[in-house]
């Protein structure tokens, strides 16, 4: 879901500057996309064609510029899998914590290349903002497979403030401060 909903803003905004990939950490491979994710997809503009579950690997990982996983037990495996990628693998909801305290001072719009910019060096600026999981900011994101309705609708709610959040920031914009 976060994928095909980044994706789709950041298009809407820097036109194939982006490419934002998805991989799981324990995916059946070859699985269609779940039918509630589908529908939530679809109903915030995303594209849901060619949807295909793939398992994530190292040469996948290493050729990132940025991870963003959705819990920290992905995040884990991402980097058990390929420990060069620590410094640029966090979770959705911790990056959007760093983007709040990550204040980059901009005169105009960003162009395709600043904004491509912004985010090729955010690890590097992202080691002197991180901030222990407190209980205030959970992480992670929750994980509805095979739960009912409910918890998707917990999902979204997680994960539309959080795509926002990354898309206002790219472009500069005052950006609602991520809700936990």
């Amino acid at each position: 879901m976060v994928e095909r909903l980044l994706q789709k803003d950041l298009d809407a905004l820097f036109p194939s500057t982006f490419t934002v990939t998805s991989a799981g950490t324990r995916a059946i491979v070859g699985a269609p996309i779940d039918p509630l994710v589908h529908q939530f997809i679809q109903e915030a503009g995303g594209q849901t064609s060619n949807f295909s579950a793939r398992q994530i690997t190292a040469s996948m990982i290493d050729d990132q510029d940025i991870i963003l996983a959705l819990t920290r037990d992905h995040r884990n495996t991402i980097v058990k899998l390929s420990p060069k990628a620590l410094r640029r693998t966090f979770t959705l909801r911790e990056a959007c914590v760093l983007v709040a305290n990550d204040l980059v001072p901009r005169e105009s719009p960003p162009t395709d290349n600043d904004a491509h910019q912004l985010w090729a060096s955010f690890p590097s600026r992202a080691g002197r903002l991180r901030v222990a999981p407190s209980e205030r900011h959970n992480p992670d994101v929750i994980d509805p497979y095979g739960k009912h309705q409910e918890i998707y609708n917990q999902m979204k709610a997680e994960i539309l403030p959080s795509v926002a959040t990354l898309v206002n920031w790219t472009k500069g914009a005052d950006y609602p401060r991520h809700a936990d």
